[in-house]
Parts: structure tokens; C-alpha cells; sequence
């Protein structure tokens, strides 16, 4: 079963170790599109590119109920906007892999696979011989050139087969899968000017992620315990020690970030709740961190051809990341 998986991910998952890292696909004249869902949505994205101009061609959510709508919907949304020969991008969110910060090992690149596998084992839910692993890696401590770190990205490789198939039937061209972390730091290098670090907050129902960039470089990523449910279910009280609590966390992160890898903070956050939450919640936590804290607006970097509405944007955001990854221009990165 294993050998079969690994064979059909040859083009797919097993390719994705250079791709995480300096290769770049080509973002042709047909442009880039990529996929992703959640328990109950399937959201979809396509850009081409102009010259020195990234359009938004599509952008779009479709609610699904079970796995004969899921097919039925993906089929159907690949015929309207005619994506059959679109190179497309499989965007797992971030409930449908496992990542691990660890030391890099002592082996060739040939042994690192069998090696990987006796580190990873104790650390999943489910059989190592059911596993993909990736990696790629963590820039070194300044102080410090011994110890090489590593991100490593975790898979069911049945899972990735069985929806891969659905999608690949629907009439999708999968080029290539890849991680949310990813399609956020790439959304972060739009903002980037001169020295300065550019830190994102991604904030979903339950969880915020902190991404921090530097030099186009993913530097940290962290998961951290806030969501919209927790902001709307607090009242004036509750949501004041809320902010609190987790502009501490923030700051606490940007000062290891600025001791470890001795690169100048964040001067600025970048906010991107894929619902809306109260005004004053950023107010408040813009005074705690005393920096600007600012919500991201696709019309401030690309060309928008597709109806849109504001508060819906923040979703997209790390689908567009990751059809970004072979576009090369003046904004936004290909690595």
C-alpha cells in the first residue's frame, strides 16, 4: 500500500520537499488557481497574471453537505469557470496535516525518509506506514550554527489518495499540495519593505496563528488560543482581560523572535479575521502592543475581476498565497 501511495504522490506530495523550500512552479500565461475545504465549504481561487499585474479572476465559497455534493459541486465549478487545464494547488487546512519543529538529523538526503519516520512515529494519532512527510527548513540562530532546526509536515497518505482522486475526477489539474503556514507567509512578503518583519494574525472560529516574515523567510509560526467565538461570547469585561492576555502572548513572541534570530520586531500587525469582530477589539489591542494594527485588503495589491464582499476576504487569503508561489513580481514572492 505504501510503495503505491508514495508512487502516485511521485508528482504531488513527494516532490513538495524543493518546492517548500526554492523551487518555484511557473505561473504561465493560464495563471494559478487552488482549492481548499473545511467541514462544511469548499473555497476556490484563481489569479493570472499580467505583467507586473496579479488578477483575481475568482474567488468563491460553496457550501457542501457530504461527499456526493463535494464531487458534484467541485465538477460543477470547474466546467463554469472552464479551470480543466489550469495547473490548480491542494491547500490543506490546517486540521489535515501535523507539523513539528525538531533538530534537523545527521543524514544524507537519501537516508532522510527512514530516518525521519523512527523520530515521527511516537509523535501521531496513526500508523507511520500510513504517513507523507515533508520538510523544510528553520532559518539558524544567529549565536548558534550548530543546531540546524527543521519544520516537518505530516499526512495520512491515504487521505491525501482519496481526495486527491475526488479532486483529480472533478477535472481539477492538481500541480501540487501545500500548507496554509505557507500560503500565509507568502501573503505576508506583499507587505514587506527594506529591514522591516512583517507579523500576521490569521484568526479563525477558535485558533489565532501568528506569522512572522522576514526577507520573504518564513522565521515563526505559532498557533495561539483565541478565536472570533471566544471575542463575540465575551462581554466589555471579559473581552478587556482577552485583549490583554493575548497582546502579553504577542508581545512574548516578538521578543523571542528578536532575541533568537536578532532581526529587528515587528513595527506593525497585520489582522485577518475570516469574520468580522468588533472595532474596538483592534483598537484596544493596537494600544496594548502600541504599533499599528491593520486589516488586510486584497484591492491594495492586486486587480479584483470577481464580486467580493470585504468581510469575506480574510478566508481566501492563504489560497491566494498559494497560487501566488510561481508568480513572479514586484510584490509578491515565488519562493
Amino acid at each position: 500500500m505504501l510503495n503505491r501511495v508514495n508512487t502516485y504522490f511521485k508528482g504531488l506530495w513527494k516532490q513538495r520537499a524543493p518546492y517548500l523550500t526554492n523551487h518555484s512552479f511557473s505561473f504561465n500565461s493560464k495563471g494559478h488557481c487552488c482549492l481548499s475545504y473545511t467541514d462544511s465549504e469548499i473555497l476556490l481561487v484563481y489569479l493570472q497574471k499580467e505583467q507586473d499585474k496579479i488578477i483575481l479572476q475568482l474567488c468563491e465559497s460553496y457550501p457542501y453537505k457530504n461527499e456526493t455534493e463535494f464531487s458534484t459541486i467541485l465538477t460543477q465549478a470547474n466546467v463554469i469557470h472552464r479551470l480543466k487545464n489550469i495547473p490548480c494547488t491542494w491547500m490543506l487546512q490546517s486540521n489535515q496535516y501535523q507539523s513539528f519543529s525538531m533538530e534537523a538529523l545527521p543524514v544524507e538526503d537519501s537516508e532522510f525518509q527512514s530516518a525521519i519516520r523512527w523520530k515521527i512515529k511516537p509523535m501521531i494519532s496513526f500508523s507511520i506506514e500510513d504517513a507523507v512527510i515533508d520538510a523544510f527548513p528553520i532559518p539558524q540562530q544567529k549565536a548558534n550554527e550548530l543546531n540546524k532546526m527543521i519544520t516537518t509536515v505530516v499526512a495520512r497518505a491515504s487521505y491525501l489518495e482519496t481526495v486527491s482522486n475526488t479532486i483529480k475526477k472533478s477535472g481539477f489539474n492538481i500541480h501540487c499540495i501545500d500548507i496554509l503556514d505557507l500560503g500565509l507567509r507568502n501573503m505576508t512578503t506583499l507587505l514587506e519593505e527594506g529591514e522591516r518583519s512583517i507579523a500576521l494574525i490569521y484568526l479563525d472560529e477558535t485558533n489565532a496563528e501568528l506569522i512572522i516574515t522576514h526577507h520573504t523567510i518564513l522565521y515563526l509560526t505559532r498557533m495561539m488560543e483565541l478565536g472570533i467565538k471566544e471575542i463575540r461570547n465575551s462581554d466589555m469585561n471579559s473581552i478587556h482581560a482577552c485583549v490583554e492576555k493575548f497582546a502579553l502572548d504577542l508581545l512574548r513572541s516578538f521578543d523571542y523572535y528578536q532575541a533568537y534570530w536578532r532581526l529587528p520586531p515587528p513595527v506593525q500587525l497585520i489582522w485577518a479575521p475570516i469574520k468580522k469582530i468588533p472595532s474596538f477589539f483592534t483598537e484596544e489591542l493596537s494600544n496594548r502592543l502600541n504599533m499599528p494594527v491593520y486589516e488586510f485588503n486584497l484591492k491594495n495589491f492586486f486587480t479584483i475581476e470577481c464580486e467580493i464582499e470585504n468581510s469575506e476576504q480574510e478566508k481566501f487569503l492563504p489560497l491566494i498565497g498559494c497560487a501566488l508561489r510561481g508568480a513572479k513580481t514586484t510584490h509578491a514572492t515565488a519562493n
